[in-house]
């Protein structure tokens, strides 16, 4: 579990390279209350983020087993490719929102941005709880990739509430 999670949080961090980029786009258009132009901005962005991931951890998935029998020299560390496609589909949703997520720092929200990540902790967390006595590994990766996902819910709530910007 711990191969596949660690994987998954490396290319995890492939959107935040672009988060950069984005980010005073963002505030440019929140402080001149562009909310139409940042919309779009959104929508394409998040788009385009999605269809690269697609094809990312789509090959990621395809080319796990040889990738990691090859680095780690164990066949056993294959048995993990189930987890990590689990965690993958959680980590392209979520992904695909990443280089925006500065989105309520950037509008004056810090403290709602860090309420924002904690809701995800906690749901990650009680998820884990409630499915891994069950499920057991399985349940751990379905848990985190359920978290994921929900975190998209959170942030576009949030975003939404405090900016009037649908995502």
């Amino acid at each position: 579990y711990s191969m596949a999670s660690m994987l998954i949080e490396g290319l995890s961090q492939i959107p935040f390279v672009f988060r950069r980029i984005f980010d005073p786009k963002l505030t440019k258009f929140i402080y001149q209350n562009r909310i139409d132009e940042l919309q779009r901005l959104l929508k394409k962005g998040i788009l385009a983020t999605f269809g690269g991931m697609i094809a990312i951890i789509g090959l990621s998935i395809i080319l796990f087993p040889i990738v990691i029998t090859a680095l780690v020299k164990n066949s056993d560390f294959k048995m993990s490719w189930e987890i990590f496609s689990i965690l993958s589909v959680g980590a392209l949703f979520q992904c695909s929102f990443l280089p925006f997520s500065g989105l309520l720092v950037q509008g004056g929200y810090p403290g709602y941005n860090s309420i924002l990540i904690f809701l995800f902790c906690i749901t990650n967390t009680i998820l884990n709880f409630l499915l891994i006595p069950f499920y057991g590994i399985y349940g751990a990766a379905f848990a985190t990739a359920l978290a994921s996902v929900l975190f998209i819910c959170y942030f576009k709530f949030f975003s939404f509430y405090l900016l009037k910007v649908k995502i």
